[in-house]
Protein backbone atom coordinates (compact mmCIF):
# COMPACT_ATOMS: atom_id res chain seq x y z
CA UNK A 1 0.00 0.00 0.00
CA UNK A 2 2.73 2.22 -0.99
CA UNK A 3 1.26 4.26 -3.38
CA UNK A 4 -0.62 7.32 -2.62
CA UNK A 5 -4.16 5.94 -3.92
CA UNK A 6 -4.03 2.83 -2.01
CA UNK A 7 -6.57 2.32 0.67
CA UNK A 8 -4.46 3.72 3.73
CA UNK A 9 -3.88 6.51 2.28
CA UNK A 10 -7.13 7.20 1.16
CA UNK A 11 -8.25 7.17 4.35
CA UNK A 12 -5.63 9.43 6.07
CA UNK A 13 -6.29 11.38 3.08
CA UNK A 14 -9.83 11.55 3.84
CA UNK A 15 -9.26 12.11 7.16
CA UNK A 16 -6.97 15.17 6.52
CA UNK A 17 -9.84 16.92 4.80
CA UNK A 18 -12.23 16.31 7.53
CA UNK A 19 -10.06 18.04 10.07
CA UNK A 20 -9.29 20.76 7.58
CA UNK A 21 -12.72 21.39 6.89
CA UNK A 22 -16.39 22.74 8.75
CA UNK A 23 -16.77 21.96 12.45
CA UNK A 24 -14.08 20.07 12.56
CA UNK A 25 -11.52 23.38 11.12
CA UNK A 26 -10.47 23.77 15.34
CA UNK A 27 -8.70 20.33 15.25
CA UNK A 28 -6.25 20.79 12.61
CA UNK A 29 -4.51 23.24 15.83
CA UNK A 30 -4.80 20.54 18.29
CA UNK A 31 -3.28 17.38 19.37
CA UNK A 32 -5.14 14.21 17.83
CA UNK A 33 -5.06 10.39 18.07
CA UNK A 34 -4.37 7.79 15.05
CA UNK A 35 -4.12 4.31 15.59
CA UNK A 36 -2.76 2.54 12.81
CA UNK A 37 -2.75 -1.54 12.92
CA UNK A 38 -0.56 -2.45 9.64
CA UNK A 39 0.52 -5.85 8.51
CA UNK A 40 -2.65 -7.75 9.18
CA UNK A 41 -3.01 -8.30 5.55
CA UNK A 42 0.89 -9.21 4.66
CA UNK A 43 0.42 -11.71 7.70
CA UNK A 44 -2.93 -13.65 6.48
CA UNK A 45 -1.01 -13.77 3.05
CA UNK A 46 2.30 -13.74 3.19
CA UNK A 47 5.20 -11.36 2.31
CA UNK A 48 8.06 -11.91 0.61
CA UNK A 49 9.86 -9.24 2.60
CA UNK A 50 9.47 -7.81 5.56
CA UNK A 51 11.36 -4.98 5.35
CA UNK A 52 9.02 -3.92 2.20
CA UNK A 53 6.46 -3.49 4.91
CA UNK A 54 8.64 -1.48 6.86
CA UNK A 55 9.19 1.29 3.82
CA UNK A 56 5.62 1.49 2.98
CA UNK A 57 5.13 1.91 6.71
CA UNK A 58 7.55 4.83 7.06
CA UNK A 59 6.07 6.24 3.75
CA UNK A 60 2.22 6.13 5.50
CA UNK A 61 4.27 7.75 8.47
CA UNK A 62 5.40 10.37 6.11
CA UNK A 63 2.39 11.50 4.65
CA UNK A 64 0.62 11.49 7.58
CA UNK A 65 3.45 13.93 9.32
CA UNK A 66 3.03 15.90 5.74
CA UNK A 67 -0.98 16.03 5.93
CA UNK A 68 -2.56 15.59 9.61
CA UNK A 69 -0.40 18.40 12.22
CA UNK A 70 -0.29 17.59 15.39
CA UNK A 71 -1.25 13.39 15.32
CA UNK A 72 -0.08 11.01 17.87
CA UNK A 73 0.38 8.34 16.45
CA UNK A 74 0.07 4.98 17.77
CA UNK A 75 1.55 1.74 15.54
CA UNK A 76 0.17 -1.59 16.93
CA UNK A 77 1.75 -4.72 17.48
CA UNK A 78 0.66 -8.18 15.08
CA UNK A 79 -0.26 -10.32 16.99
CA UNK A 80 2.42 -13.04 17.83
CA UNK A 81 0.49 -15.82 18.33
CA UNK A 82 -1.18 -15.83 15.11
CA UNK A 83 -1.52 -19.18 14.85
CA UNK A 84 -4.02 -19.57 17.47
CA UNK A 85 -6.68 -17.98 15.09
CA UNK A 86 -6.03 -21.00 12.25
CA UNK A 87 -6.26 -23.27 15.28
CA UNK A 88 -9.72 -21.16 16.04
CA UNK A 89 -10.81 -21.03 12.95
CA UNK A 90 -10.55 -24.95 12.49
CA UNK A 91 -11.91 -26.15 15.41
CA UNK A 92 -14.96 -23.53 15.59
CA UNK A 93 -18.25 -25.65 15.41
CA UNK A 94 -20.02 -22.18 14.92
CA UNK A 95 -20.58 -19.78 11.99
CA UNK A 96 -16.99 -18.52 12.54
CA UNK A 97 -15.15 -22.03 11.17
CA UNK A 98 -17.58 -22.14 8.57
CA UNK A 99 -18.07 -18.23 7.63
CA UNK A 100 -14.29 -18.55 7.12
CA UNK A 101 -14.30 -21.76 5.58
CA UNK A 102 -16.34 -19.95 2.64
CA UNK A 103 -14.36 -17.02 2.66
CA UNK A 104 -11.38 -18.77 1.61
CA UNK A 105 -13.16 -20.50 -0.45
CA UNK A 106 -14.10 -17.26 -2.36
CA UNK A 107 -10.48 -16.01 -2.27
CA UNK A 108 -9.35 -19.21 -3.78
CA UNK A 109 -11.73 -18.81 -7.11
CA UNK A 110 -10.80 -15.20 -7.16
CA UNK A 111 -6.97 -16.82 -7.29
CA UNK A 112 -5.86 -15.73 -4.21
CA UNK A 113 -4.58 -18.38 -1.44
CA UNK A 114 -4.78 -17.50 2.33
CA UNK A 115 -2.20 -18.83 4.49
CA UNK A 116 -2.68 -21.60 6.34
CA UNK A 117 0.85 -21.53 8.50
CA UNK A 118 3.38 -19.95 9.51
CA UNK A 119 1.64 -17.19 10.95
CA UNK A 120 3.47 -16.37 14.51
CA UNK A 121 6.93 -16.00 12.39
CA UNK A 122 5.67 -13.56 9.69
CA UNK A 123 4.17 -11.63 12.63
CA UNK A 124 7.74 -11.24 14.46
CA UNK A 125 9.35 -10.06 11.67
CA UNK A 126 6.88 -8.13 11.01
CA UNK A 127 7.30 -6.26 14.44
CA UNK A 128 10.76 -6.31 14.42
CA UNK A 129 10.68 -4.17 11.23
CA UNK A 130 7.96 -2.17 12.50
CA UNK A 131 9.49 -1.12 15.47
CA UNK A 132 12.81 0.22 13.76
CA UNK A 133 10.41 2.69 11.67
CA UNK A 134 8.99 3.65 14.43
CA UNK A 135 12.60 4.29 16.54
CA UNK A 136 13.02 6.37 13.25
CA UNK A 137 10.46 8.85 13.75
CA UNK A 138 11.90 11.25 16.02
CA UNK A 139 9.28 13.39 18.14
CA UNK A 140 8.36 16.58 16.94
CA UNK A 141 5.93 19.58 17.38
CA UNK A 142 4.04 18.37 14.69
CA UNK A 143 3.90 14.18 14.99
CA UNK A 144 4.84 11.69 17.78
CA UNK A 145 5.04 7.89 16.80
CA UNK A 146 4.91 5.20 19.48
CA UNK A 147 5.19 1.68 18.99
CA UNK A 148 2.41 -0.29 20.82
CA UNK A 149 2.92 -3.70 21.69
CA UNK A 150 -0.41 -4.56 23.31
CA UNK A 151 -1.63 -6.32 20.57
CA UNK A 152 1.52 -8.47 20.25
CA UNK A 153 -0.11 -11.42 22.25
CA UNK A 154 -4.29 -11.54 21.48
CA UNK A 155 -6.91 -13.78 22.65
CA UNK A 156 -8.05 -15.66 19.50
CA UNK A 157 -10.53 -17.03 21.97
CA UNK A 158 -14.11 -17.89 21.41
CA UNK A 159 -14.71 -16.17 24.60
CA UNK A 160 -12.81 -12.93 23.36
CA UNK A 161 -14.12 -12.98 19.91
CA UNK A 162 -17.20 -12.81 18.37
CA UNK A 163 -18.52 -15.85 16.47
CA UNK A 164 -20.02 -14.71 13.56
CA UNK A 165 -16.51 -14.05 11.94
CA UNK A 166 -13.26 -14.90 14.27
CA UNK A 167 -12.13 -11.44 13.46
CA UNK A 168 -14.15 -9.05 15.51
CA UNK A 169 -13.33 -8.18 19.11
CA UNK A 170 -16.27 -8.52 22.00
CA UNK A 171 -17.03 -5.61 23.68
CA UNK A 172 -15.43 -6.87 26.42
CA UNK A 173 -12.26 -7.05 24.00
CA UNK A 174 -13.00 -3.76 22.78
CA UNK A 175 -12.83 -2.20 26.54
CA UNK A 176 -9.90 -3.94 27.57
CA UNK A 177 -8.01 -3.25 24.69
CA UNK A 178 -8.72 0.86 24.79
CA UNK A 179 -8.39 0.49 28.61
CA UNK A 180 -4.20 -1.26 27.83
CA UNK A 181 -3.66 1.43 24.81
CA UNK A 182 -4.40 4.51 26.80
CA UNK A 183 -2.63 3.07 30.04
CA UNK A 184 0.56 2.35 27.56
CA UNK A 185 0.30 5.69 26.04
CA UNK A 186 0.71 7.08 29.09
CA UNK A 187 3.14 5.47 30.25
CA UNK A 188 7.08 6.36 30.19
CA UNK A 189 9.06 3.66 29.81
CA UNK A 190 8.51 0.56 26.73
CA UNK A 191 9.43 -2.00 29.24
CA UNK A 192 6.25 -1.20 31.62
CA UNK A 193 4.30 -0.86 28.62
CA UNK A 194 1.69 -4.30 28.39
CA UNK A 195 2.30 -6.30 25.68
CA UNK A 196 -0.48 -8.52 26.12
CA UNK A 197 -4.12 -8.35 25.39
CA UNK A 198 -4.74 -11.21 27.52
CA UNK A 199 -3.09 -10.10 30.57
CA UNK A 200 -5.52 -6.88 30.22
CA UNK A 201 -8.32 -8.86 30.57
CA UNK A 202 -7.50 -10.93 33.25
CA UNK A 203 -6.13 -8.08 35.01
CA UNK A 204 -9.45 -6.02 34.38
CA UNK A 205 -11.26 -9.85 35.59
CA UNK A 206 -9.80 -9.49 38.69
CA UNK A 207 -10.19 -6.02 39.57
CA UNK A 208 -13.99 -6.16 38.66
CA UNK A 209 -14.13 -9.15 41.02
CA UNK A 210 -12.11 -7.38 43.96
CA UNK A 211 -14.62 -4.62 43.66
CA UNK A 212 -17.61 -7.14 43.78
CA UNK A 213 -15.81 -8.81 46.78
CA UNK A 214 -15.71 -5.06 48.43
CA UNK A 215 -19.17 -4.04 47.45
CA UNK A 216 -20.82 -7.46 48.60
CA UNK A 217 -19.29 -7.33 52.15
CA UNK A 218 -19.20 -3.55 52.67
CA UNK A 219 -22.89 -2.62 51.22
CA UNK A 220 -22.22 1.58 52.20
CA UNK A 221 -18.76 1.02 50.43
CA UNK A 222 -19.90 4.52 48.93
Amino acid sequence: WAEESSLPFSQVGMLAGVVRSGSFRALEARWKVLTLQPGMAELAWGVESAPSVSHELRLLLLYIRSHMRKTYVNVMAVPENADDLLLLQKNSSSSCGKRMSFYNLHLRVAGAAPRVSGLSQTAVQLNVEMRKVVAEMEDSEQMAVRFQPITQTFPFTSRALESLSCLHPKAETQQALAYGLLQNMLSDSQSRKWDSLSEVMTAKQAARQEVGHLLANRPYFW
